[in-house]
């Protein structure tokens, strides 16, 4: 399975996509799996409510991305998990990429291939496939090459 993962995502927009790469490692196809919105992240700080008690080093802005953070890492591991994807893409802000990064389970991080680390949410899919298929290409050592079963010749001689 030469399945590559994409997330692209900002601390309040979250797009996945699912890229099927061909035998050189070339993704080939690009399907949209995802889309995430967290507009909680996006308000101002005096905009936002919060039932809990919050420490005095986080703010509720803060609080708000980090539940985002865990809802992205909790998809991508439930993912991994069900066997959707065998190599994964980062695509975010340097801050939240750092944040993402820290969150990922020790299994979730043996499936990253790369990180880009830029705001690219508004891009589209197009935009996003010229910009960023060098970071989406699979290594020829980790393709999963397909096998052809063997042949036996069975030709009888009269």
């Amino acid at each position: 399975m030469n399945t590559v993962w994409l997330l692209v995502c900002d601390a309040a927009h979250a797009r996945v996509f699912e890229i099927q790469s061909n035998l050189n490692g070339v993704a080939s196809k690009w399907e949209s799996v995802q889309t995430f919105e967290h507009a909680t992240s996006r308000l101002r700080t005096g905009e936002i409510v919060s039932d809990t008690a919050l420490a005095a080093s986080s703010s509720p802005k803060e609080t708000e991305k980090d539940h985002f953070k865990h809802e992205l890492v909790g998809f991508l591991d439930q993912a991994m998990r069900s066997h959707k994807f065998k190599h994964l893409v980062l695509c975010a802000p340097p801050q939240f990429l750092g944040k993402l990064k820290n969150e990922l389970s020790s299994e979730l991080k043996k499936h990253l291939l790369s990180t880009v680390d830029k705001d690219l949410t508004n891009l589209s899919g197009d935009a996003l496939e010229q910009r960023l298929k060098e970071d989406i290409k699979i290594p020829i050592d980790q393709l999963e090459m397909l096998r052809e079963p063997l042949r036996t010749n069975n030709h009888s001689h009269s």
